[in-house]
């Protein structure tokens, strides 16, 4: 049976791709034979190839086919012979002759080549877990991700093998945005539903109505592209499109979608979108969408702050969401009302709040309980925190750095001092280059310094039982000096 089989094969890869296709129709009746019984070894092994022959688009079936006639014509190479691999060759020696540089050209050209051939294909499982580690990289912590050019020469390989393989050409995209590469990004999200489509993935879980439901979702992904690279126009477009696929199909879940951004667009133009937040928070709610819900009225939240409302009724709004995100353990939504919650605090004038809610902002830890060593600090949210604190520790010193610098100066001196007398060699080096920065503090800082001796001098004389009737005046003296 195995000769059989292998003969099939050498035909099939001098034939056509019909004959492969019809040994595949054939295969079933194979089964009926005693050797190849469905619950023996090559039963089992048959019918899994069948079933993976079955899985494959018209592109997978086509390399499948040429890599048989590789394999067949890779076997049918020719040995060498006995007198061409022995050293004692009748052979002219000098004819075969080659220079040293022509040598290490040839070697160096063939290690390319095995390096190129030992580089081939991932696995369906291997290929789908770097995708999906990778994505979850470039969400919550992109120093770990690949670069990326690296991680593109990546999906060119997979792409290779594999050009239907819907996930890498939206990782593709991803990567791309990293870049900020309009062309790009949109080529790959526009390839990623493509084959979405043509996988048939959205077809199995929808029935007919797979491919209308990608293809409103992927205008109006194409919407949100256009947005982010601020090309308003091209966006308002694919929005309105979006809109008209939907309405027919009567999807209110991306009509709702839609009416979210496209109210953040209007936000983006600076027009008045209130009207239009207010019922796209309305509509989400109704349709149980609490992502879209809560995005919704922080926008409000923010627009209020912006028109003068009242910090209570602001805030009041704002936890009434971080309700509903502690409730269905919105991560990511938790962070933008902590920022938010900051901004408020700090635009009413409460530092120390503002200081509170961003320092808690920065020390949660909300993500993926699988992976705590991944540290999610490349958000939005994560940057608006650490932006209110730095300009939160610069309002606690001095306008000028010089002011800053002679106010630290002034506490040094007074330290100093206080520490005892074995420090009045440092505490004058500090008071002769204060004086020479800013006479104001000098004289401060001098007037202080004469002010603590007097009081160490004092307690002194009091320890040995003597007063010091000169004290008050000498004191008084330096300072008219001054």
């Amino acid at each position: 049976m195995v000769s059989a089989v292998q003969l099939r094969l050498f035909l099939m890869a001098d034939g056509e791709l019909q004959d492969m296709e019809h040994f595949f129709t054939i295969l079933p009746g194979a089964f009926s034979d005693s050797e190849a019984f469905k619950t023996s070894v090559v039963g089992l092994f048959m019918r899994q190839m069948l079933l993976a022959y079955n899985n494959l688009s018209f592109s997978q079936v086509y390399k499948l086919y040429k890599s048989l006639q590789q394999y067949c014509r890779r076997g049918n190479q020719p040995e060498l012979s006995a007198e061409d691999m022995e050293l004692t060759s009748n052979e002219d020696p000098s004819a075969d002759r080659i220079d040293k540089d022509e040598l290490d050209t040839a070697s160096l050209h063939q290690s390319e080549l095995r390096s190129d051939e030992t580089w081939g294909p991932l696995s369906q499982k291997q290929a789908e877990y770097f995708l999906a580690r990778q994505a979850y990289l470039l969400k919550n912590d992109e120093n770990k991700a690949m670069s990326p050019a690296k991680l593109q020469d990546e999906l060119n390989n997979i792409l290779k093998f594999n050009p239907d393989f819907a996930e890498a050409h939206y990782l593709s995209y991803l990567n791309s945005m990293r870049l900020q590469d309009i062309y790009i990004s949109t080529h790959s999200l526009l390839h990623y539903f493509d084959r979405l489509i043509l996988s048939g993935g959205e077809g199995k879980s929808n029935g007919d109505e797979g491919y209308g439901r990608s293809l409103r979702y992927a205008i109006l992904n194409l919407a949100t592209l256009h947005c982010r690279f601020g090309h308003y126009q091209q966006a308002d477009l694919a929005l309105q499109e979006s809109i008209r696929i939907a309405q027919e199909a009567n999807d209110h879940v991306c009509l709702q979608h839609c009416l979210s951004w496209l109210y953040t667009l209007e936000q983006m133009k600076g027009s008045e979108s209130v009207v239009l937040t207010e019922d796209s928070v309305k509509i989400a709610a109704h349709f149980c969408l609490p992502y879209l819900a809560s995005l919704g009225s922080q926008s409000l939240v923010q627009q209020g702050a912006k028109q003068g409302m009242p910090p209570n009724k602001l805030l009041d709004a704002l936890r009434g969401t971080d309700i509903m995100h502690w409730k269905q353990s919105l991560s990511e939504l938790i962070e933008i009302s902590l920022a938010q919650t900051t901004s408020i605090w700090r635009m009413y004038g409460k530092s120390t709040m503002a200081r509170q809610q961003a320092q808690l902002l920065l020390n949660m830890n909300i993500l993926d309980p699988v992976n705590f060593s991944e540290q999610q600090n490349n958000t939005e949210a994560f940057a608006v925190a650490l932006c209110h604190l730095a300009e939160l520790h610069a309002e606690q010193v001095p306008e000028l750095p010089h002011n800053y610098m002679n106010y630290l100066a002034s506490l040094g001196i007074q330290s100093l001092v206080k520490q005892g007398a074995k420090q009045g060699m440092p505490a004058n080096k500090l008071l002769d280059a204060l004086r020479g920065t800013d006479i104001m503090h000098w004289k401060q800082s001098l007037s202080e310094l004469i002010e603590i001796s007097l009081a160490q001098t004092t307690s002194i004389w009091r320890m040995y039982g003597k007063r010091s009737e000169n004290t008050d005046s000498g004191y008084h003296q330096s300072l008219n000096r001054l």
